[in-house]
């Protein structure tokens, strides 16, 4: 009782609206980071790092985190808040520290900085060097979805529509709408109950992630820690897993060449910040996981 009691004030003073006896497991990833502040809180830490603490949070959501972060700040907790996000660091830091490439490059007070100077410091050029704007024309349908329904939970019902050859179609929605339910139903993960899928006009069903990725469909899931990874294996594992068949040689063994190089190809050609091949990927900055799975992709 006392446990809870003091978890209940600690939640109180923090402005968290959940169940101190609620199981953490069943909690969203928006509500674990909430629970992790009330922690950091409860043991009077003198500092707190944040890593990217808003990826997975509505706008609400952020702007009660950053209340919170204001109120630890107050108590003369200090902060190390780490994002890309430029409105971010305007409206919380005094003081940014810029790195690239895990160089230190500056540490300034934010009063004297302008967002085109961070940005300048964090890419290491100047901006007026950029892409010129190009315009885009969508060619001919390929993909049609009309009344896709999966009624396992979380579920989603009656989504249609079209995706261009061309097209980068984006599905916008908060936190809770089930936008990744529509791709992992898509990719098989989900069971469709209702609705057709058509690719390069003909139906299609993905029953499941193989046949998803034999009609040429490529996932690179929300949640790149614990699905779209394997932590503690290597590059290597990691870029070749999902074509793996494609490694046999005439008596049935792994090519272990083709293998390597193939690899090698992830690594240069999606410029993967590693020592090399055999790394451990969880190892690896996100961004450079995220460049794995890509690539990863990509050999297909």
């Amino acid at each position: 009782m006392k446990n809870t009691c003091s978890t209940n004030w600690k939640h109180h003073q923090l402005d968290i609206d959940i169940d101190p006896r609620a199981r953490v497991g069943t909690l969203s990833v928006s509500q674990m980071q909430m629970i992790e502040i009330a922690k950091a809180f409860s043991y009077n830490a003198k500092i707190v790092i944040m890593d990217e603490p808003t990826s997975s949070l509505t706008e609400k959501e952020v702007n009660h985190l950053f209340t919170i972060i204001r109120k630890l700040k107050e108590r003369g907790c200090g902060i190390v808040y780490i994002s890309h996000k430029m409105e971010e660091i305007f409206q919380l830091c005094d003081e940014v520290t810029v790195l690239r490439d895990g160089q230190w490059i500056a540490t300034e007070p934010l009063a004297g900085l302008t967002m085109d100077k961070i940005i300048a410091m964090m890419v290491g050029r100047s901006l007026n060097q950029r892409f010129p704007d190009k315009e885009n024309k969508p060619g001919e349908v390929i993909l049609e979805v009309r009344n896709l329904t999966s009624l396992r939970q979380p579920s989603i019902r009656d989504v249609s529509f079209d995706l261009h050859k061309g097209e980068i179609l984006g599905i916008a929605g908060l936190v809770g709408a089930k936008r990744t339910d529509i791709v992992e139903t898509l990719f098989g993960i989900r069971e469709k109950s209702a609705g057709t899928i058509t690719l390069h006009g003909k139906k299609i069903n993905n029953h499941n992630a193989n046949e998803a990725i034999n009609h040429g469909f490529a996932l690179v899931t929300e949640e790149r820690r614990s699905t779209g990874i394997y932590a503690y294996l290597d590059i290597g594992f990691n870029s070749l897993i999902s074509n793996i068949r494609n490694y046999k040689n005439k008596v049935g063994l792994l090519d272990n060449s083709r293998m390597k190089s193939d690899t090698q190809w992830v690594i240069d050609s999606m410029r993967v910040k590693t020592p090399g091949h055999r790394t451990q990927i969880g190892s690896l900055s996100g961004g450079n996981q995220q460049k794995v799975i890509i690539g990863r992709w990509l050999l297909r």
